[in-house]
């Protein structure tokens, strides 16, 4: 007997993974420092400079990284990068600190500056 249980398919596009990273790049990056760029070059065709460049670097990344996925189809991303490249024990150190120290203090700086903009909004003044 046939199960009547509605499934997803279990796909990404291409699409779905670019709009991933540039809501994340969005979400945190330029929401993070706005103005740190334009007041620390003093230039707003500068900044936009500087703004594109540090665009492409991230195209360079993720092309980077898209390349490492077609190469090592495996669920684990960085980490299958590593142990591919360097062995079982540097991966799992790599691991080890990017979930102690890497992936707490993103998610704390997406978290204060998520706090500073909603106290600006609840209270003027702040």
């Amino acid at each position: 007997m046939e199960s009547d249980h509605i499934k997803l398919k279990r796909m990404l596009s291409g699409w779905d993974g670019a709009t991933s990273m540039i809501c994340s790049i969005i979400g945190s990056g330029i929401s993070v420092s706005p103005k740190a760029v334009p007041s620390n070059v003093g230039s707003p065709g500068m900044s936009l400079v500087i703004w594109w460049v540090s665009g492409l670097i991230s195209l360079v990344q993720a092309f980077i990284y898209a390349e490492l996925v077609f190469t090592f189809p495996e669920a684990g991303s960085e980490y299958v990068f590593i142990r591919q490249g360097f062995g079982n024990y540097l991966a799992f150190f790599y691991m080890w600190i990017a979930t102690v120290f890497q992936q707490s203090a993103s998610r704390a700086i997406v978290s204060l500056t998520l706090s500073t903009y909603l106290c600006q909004v609840i209270w003027s003044d702040c």
